[in-house]
């Protein structure tokens, strides 16, 4: 049968992209090819795991003993205490209230320093180029100078997965080839179009972005702008979503971005929600092989 490549696009969503183990748990089971994998944020480290060494298990004790590190504790420390509320700016809100980190974010790019970022990168990732890896890896970010989505699938592994992973004025932007690149959230939460570039004929895209449910009430002013910029991210990420031909939704919505001791709960939710998409997924790579071999025959 006509070979067809099958990408998976594992998105970006802190704490919840723990779902993307789930998810590789049931496919590599079920022996479901995938031939290019691309990530934003939380799903660019995930993914790059898996692209260079394509072992699940591997992944989730690499995963388990990063969390428990005294630089994952340490990067994550100040984020953990905040209450679980939903929106970037509401949770960074109770950051900035607090005078020396006002003070801070006025005088520095970041909350949060370079090295406490890097040692948790670089504990978890080789220091290896891109192309080398098992399986073709892309990292998407933000250009933050050009104000546009950037497509990583050359370079330093460990800068790629960096500058795709840092949280707006949380974690530092990373220069990238003169100039500075952040979280891809964004510009694409799900990064579908990191696989199409890598040549992927069917896009599996894992979506962990919180869904807001109606409010009836609105209290003050950083609400409104959290409300707004919430809504203007999801309608974005839903437009995105449309260029996937299988889209997987991780119950996983009620989980703090910061919130990474909840391992097994979300790579539970992130198999529950791809065991629902199997047949589907099965289906669509079946029909895409036999029209690309009909294609062959009649060329």
């Amino acid at each position: 049968m006509a070979k067809v490549k099958v990408g998976l696009a594992l998105g970006g969503g802190g704490a919840r992209g723990l779902a993307h183990l789930g998810v590789l748990q049931v496919l590599e089971e079920e022996k479901i090819p995938i031939d290019v994998i691309s990530g934003t944020s939380m799903g660019a480290i995930i993914g790059a795991l898996y692209a260079y060494n394509p072992d699940i298990n591997t992944v989730m004790t690499k995963v388990r003993a990063c969390v428990e590190t005294g630089s994952f504790r340490a990067l994550m420390f100040d984020l953990n205490k905040e209450k679980d509320r939903e929106g970037l700016l509401y949770k960074f809100s109770g950051f900035i209230k607090r005078a020396y980190l006002s003070t801070i974010i006025k005088t520095r790019l970041s909350v949060i320093s370079k090295d406490r970022i890097e040692n948790v990168i670089n504990e978890l990732l080789p220091d290896i180029e891109i192309r080398k890896l098992g399986i073709p890896f892309a990292a998407t970010a933000t250009n933050l100078f050009k104000g546009e989505e950037i497509v990583i699938e050359d370079g330093p592994l460990r800068k790629a997965v960096l500058g795709s992973a840092s949280i707006p004025g949380i974690l530092p932007p990373v220069e990238w080839n003169g100039d500075l690149i952040a979280d891809g959230g964004s510009v694409s939460e799900c990064p579908i179009n990191g696989c199409r570039k890598l040549g992927a004929d069917i896009v599996i895209a894992v979506n962990v972005k919180s869904r807001k449910r109606y409010l009836d009430k609105l209290d003050n002013g950083l609400e409104v702008i959290s409300r707004a910029n919430y809504i203007t991210g999801t309608k974005l990420n839903d437009l995105n979503l449309l260029a996937a031909d299988i889209v997987i939704n991780p119950a996983v919505g009620n989980i703090h971005w910061a919130n990474f001791k909840r391992i097994d709960y979300c790579a539970k939710r992130g198999e529950r929600a791809v065991w629902s998409k199997l047949e589907q997924i099965k289906e669509t790579i079946r029909k895409a092989r036999f029209k690309r071999f009909i294609g062959q025959i009649f060329k």
